[in-house]
């Protein structure tokens, strides 16, 4: 019995090792190599044929800080504009916090930098979203207000900065009626995070009343403030509903995590279907995240790009990223600082076994992979990915394990990174 094991045993590996040398063939015959100088501009010429025909795309990052991830995307963003006419761009931050950004780049109201400081996400200032910024900035100052590019945010994590703002609003529409029926939402301002369930159900009921009072008096709001920020108002109010349903999830005594991940996914959906809608039939938005993000199906971290899908079927197009080795910027749990660790994929994972198809950078599609021979194992089976938020723990925790084809149409790789770079 022991004797048949052995056979067996050496029968699955010598199957295992002969499959991983047609899967590497397969990818190096029809991968799209990628130069990895990019401080020059990039040809991506091979994405038309891919993305001419989508409506949202969502560009994703194995971590927030790899320098390589953002100055791709900044370079797609870039070629999506000039070449397939998208006018929307999307970042996994703030909504309300986003608007300076797009103020700047619109009508050059404001600094760059401290708009993009004011995003208050640390990830994405960096000197790569500043040329992105100012790239969108220069490129919209010739150009009519209906062919301008605009940037916002989608999410909606504690967004204490609506408070003040739609306050600013509600008061110059009637400031008496906001103090008598209104005032209560500076409770909210303190931190949303600890409110409790009694002070939650109360901002839930003032929230009901304040939508169908700016619902009754959207004109008013228009001819005092602009079409604009009257629709922006309005949705303020929601973001703010958004942020309570967070909180919620946020004190769930079963699987908090996963409660809260799909909470957030679930509402940042919402505010892309709320800025596509809001933008008409015709516009076309990429998306700015992390992988577990933008990813087509479910994973174990929720995905916004699960309810993409749902809603815009095949005018959704996921594009995962990954890599093999190197440096990447993240928050030290330990020293509470943002710190540049270094990492190699280990043997087996998605980054160690793309690192044997011997190029620097390159993008596969892998819906098609998927569906052949040589290569449809290592994409429709559960492997081990590197996948880093915010902060890094470890690196025995940094790996969670899918099925790419479920997860991406496309990928991109990189055999080697560093951390992406912070403005000064």
């Amino acid at each position: 019995m022991k004797n048949v094991l052995l056979v067996l045993l050496l029968f699955i590996g010598i199957d295992g090792f002969a499959q991983s040398p047609d899967a590497i063939k397969y990818i190096k015959d029809n991968a799209n190599p990628i130069d990895t100088n990019l401080n020059h501009p990039q040809n991506f010429d091979f994405l038309i044929a891919l993305l001419a025909d989508k409506k949202v795309i969502g560009m994703g990052e194995a971590t927030h800080g790899t320098h390589q991830f953002q100055a791709t995307k900044v370079a797609i963003f870039k070629y999506l504009v000039t070449n397939l006419n998208y006018k929307l761009f999307g970042i996994e931050a703030n909504f309300t916090r986003c608007r300076r950004v797009n103020d700047y780049v619109l009508n050059g109201k404001g600094d760059a930098k401290r708009a993009v400081a004011g995003m208050a996400f640390w990830e994405w200032n960096t000197n790569e979203v500043m040329e992105l910024v100012e790239w969108i900035h220069s490129y919209n100052l010739d150009k009519p207000q209906d062919k301008k590019v605009k940037f916002y945010g989608f999410d909606m994590q504690y967004d204490t900065y609506i408070i003040p703002q739609l306050a600013a609003n509600l008061k110059k529409l009637d400031s008496a009626y906001y103090q008598t029926h209104f005032s209560k939402l500076k409770t909210m301002n303190v931190a949303i995070t600890k409110l409790n369930n009694q002070q939650r159900d109360s901002i839930k009921l003032l929230l009901k009343d304040l939508t169908a009072y700016v619902d009754s008096h959207q004109k008013e709001l228009a001819s005092i403030l602009s079409k604009d920020e009257a629709e922006y108002t309005r949705h303020d109010i929601r973001l703010l509903e958004q942020c309570v349903d967070l909180s919620e999830a946020a004190k769930s005594i079963h699987n908090r995590l996963a409660a809260v991940n799909d909470t957030r996914d679930k509402y940042m959906c919402e505010n892309v279907q709320w800025i596509l809608d809001r933008e008409g039939a015709d516009s076309k938005i990429a998306l700015w995240a992390h992988n577990l993000h933008i990813a087509k199906t479910a994973t174990s971290r929720g995905a916004m790009g699960s309810y993409l899908k749902d809603l815009y079927k095949n005018d959704y197009y996921a594009l995962g990223f990954d890599f093999n080795k190197g440096t990447f910027r993240a928050g030290n749990m330990q020293e509470r600082k943002i710190t540049t660790f270094t990492i190699e994929a280990k043997k087996g994972t998605s980054g160690n076994i793309f690192s044997e198809v011997g190029l620097p950078a390159f993008f596969l599609d892998v819906t098609k992979a998927a569906k052949a021979d040589a290569a449809k194992d290592l994409f429709t089976k559960k492997i081990e990915h590197f996948a880093v938020g915010d902060s890094f723990f470890s690196e025995k925790t940094a790996y969670l394990k899918d099925d790419f084809d479920d997860m991406y149409d496309g990928l991109i790789f990189f055999n080697e990174t560093t951390g992406s770079l912070p403005v000064n």
